[in-house]
Parts: C-alpha cells; sequence; structure tokens
C-alpha cells in the first residue's frame, strides 16, 4: 500500500495559515512590549480617540497592558485552535502520515519492508513528528514564558490598570493573595492538570482514581517550584496553589457528576435490551428443538 503524502491539503493549508498569522501577531505585540520597557515609552499627554482619552504616565503600566493584549491573543489562538480541531480532524492524521512520508526517504511504499525496517522507520517517523511538535511549540512558548515568569511584576501592573485591582506594591512585591495573582495560579493549575491528565491517560484509565492521582502530584510540584521560585515558605505557597487545584478539580468532576445519572441510566438500558434480546434467542432456540418426546 502507497503512503500518500498529503490528506486533506485545504484543511492543512487553512490551519498553517492561521497558526502564522497568529505567530506574527504574537511575536509583534510581544517585541512592542519589550521595546516600550527598553525605551520608557510613556503617554503622559494621553491618546485621544473618538472623545475617549487615555494616559499612562508609567512606562512598567504600557508595557504590562502591551503583554495582557499578546496574553488575549494567545487565548484567541487556542479558542480557534479548538474550532479548528473539530472542523478540520484530519490535520493530526496529515502530520502523522507526512512523518511517516519524510522517514521513507523517498520511497513511497511500506511493501518489501523487513521488521527491523519498519522499526527504525516508525523511529524516525516518531523523531520527525516530536521535532515538528517541539519547533511549533518552542515558537509559541517563547513570548508567553518570557511575560508569565519573568515580566509577571509588569504584567500584573497592566492587569492592575484594566482592572482596578492591587497586585503589586510600591516597591515592586508581588501580593500573594491579590485576585490577580490567584486567577495566574488557577490558569498554572489548569494547564499542568490537562498535562498530567494526558501522561497518566494510559497508567490510570478510571477517570477518578486519575483525577485524584493528577490533583495531587499537581498541588505537589506546583507547591515547591512557587516556594523555590518566590522566595517563600511551603505553607505560603501550598495555601494559595491548593485553593486554586480544588477549584479545577470542582471544575474539572462537575461535568462528570451531572453526566453520571444519564450514563447510569443509559448503560442499564442497553444491559435490559441486551437482556431481552438473550430471551429472544432462547426463545427462538426453543422453538427450532426439535420435540424429542
Amino acid at each position: 500500500m502507497a503512503v500518500k503524502p498529503r490528506l486533506n491539503l485545504d484543511a492543512y493549508k487553512a490551519a498553517n495559515e492561521f497558526i502564522e498569522k497568529q505567530l506574527r501577531r504574537i511575536y509583534l505585540v510581544w517585541v512592542i512590549g519589550i521595546a516600550v520597557g527598553v525605551m520608557e515609552i510613556k503617554l503622559d499627554n494621553g491618546v485621544t480617540y473618538q472623545g475617549l482619552s487615555v494616559s499612562i504616565p508609567s512606562a512598567e503600566k504600557l508595557q504590562g497592558i502591551i503583554y495582557c493584549i499578546c496574553l488575549l491573543i494567545y487565548v484567541a489562538t487556542l479558542g480557534m485552535a479548538l474550532v479548528m480541531a473539530v472542523q478540520f480532524v484530519a490535520v493530526e492524521k496529515y502530520h502523522l502520515r507526512s512523518s511517516v512520508y519524510r522517514a521513507l526517504d523517498g520511497k513511497k511504499t511500506l511493501l518489501g519492508l523487513t521488521k527491523q525496517q519498519h522499526e527504525l522507520l516508525r523511529a524516525k517517523a516518531l523523531t520527525w513528528l516530536i521535532l515538528a511538535r517541539a519547533v511549533i511549540a518552542s515558537a509559541f512558548l517563547i513570548p508567553l514564558l518570557h511575560i508569565v515568569f519573568l515580566q509577571q511584576p509588569t504584567l500584573l501592573g497592566g492587569v492592575d490598570l484594566i482592572f482596578h485591582t492591587q497586585s503589586v506594591t510600591p516597591d515592586g512585591k508581588i501580593i500573594l493573595l491579590s485576585p490577580a495573582v490567584i486567577a495566574l495560579t488557577t490558569c498554572f493549575a489548569v494547564v499542568w492538570s490537562a498535562i498530567l491528565n494526558v501522561w497518566l491517560q494510559k497508567g490510570e484509565p478510571h477517570f477518578w482514581s486519575r483525577a485524584m492521582s493528577v490533583c495531587i502530584i499537581s498541588i505537589t510540584t506546583l507547591t515547591l517550584v512557587d516556594s523555590y521560585a518566590r522566595g517563600i515558605s511551603l505553607g505560603e505557597a501550598f495555601g494559595r496553589i491548593a485553593t486554586a487545584q480544588i477549584f479545577v478539580y470542582i471544575l474539572w468532576v462537575t461535568p462528570r457528576v451531572l453526566a453520571s445519572p444519564f450514563m447510569l441510566w443509559f448503560a442499564a438500558k442497553i444491559r435490559w435490551y441486551r437482556f431481552k434480546g438473550y430471551l429472544a434467542r432462547r426463545r427462538a432456540e426453543a422453538i427450532k428443538k426439535p420435540d424429542n418426546t
């Protein structure tokens, strides 16, 4: 059987064009934010548009707002990626088939390959696939990691300016119990829980045991990392992260809890129809069985 290099090319092109446009926007906004911080650009005189005047006298506040815009582009990209994943399911198959095609080194068929050659081909295809995904992930994560981890006080300053909260003290220290910091911690818990869920899915096929394992590992690892990165005690980090993780756990399991009665009813109905089918087969066999008496 020949290995085709293309599968649903229109979907692949649409996904590529969208990713490239969003990546250019992310890097453009990110570079503008860095330039604002380096040159200390301020809006002392304000900007007026259709009667609305905005004045930002601090360069850090302006840089924080730009970083918030960059994160919003990330959110929009992830949302559209989910929509495209539903519309163009074949994009994933295209990457898998393209990896196999590259690993064949110009050949177009798997016929005539030995078992060792098949294993080597599989290893090469996985290497291509992992390398491609690593490059794409790195391109997307560089601005995000820089903003969230290295420029967190500036980002929080922009959030404070937008939502009128206080997350950073005048001397530059982060207020750990501020709404913005708790929201950011919850986002960390969501992302890390999703990664752990994918990682543990094969080893823990049962939903409830996997959910508990994800929560325990997430709380432990995030507490250690947060305590080390912020230079605070484990107790201070544990309380905030455990609260965020419990909130994530409730959001995660609530749909399953609400759907459980319907799932049980559906499973019971299927068993009932199977039982009725079994009785019908027994009656049919009894009718067909010759009467020896």
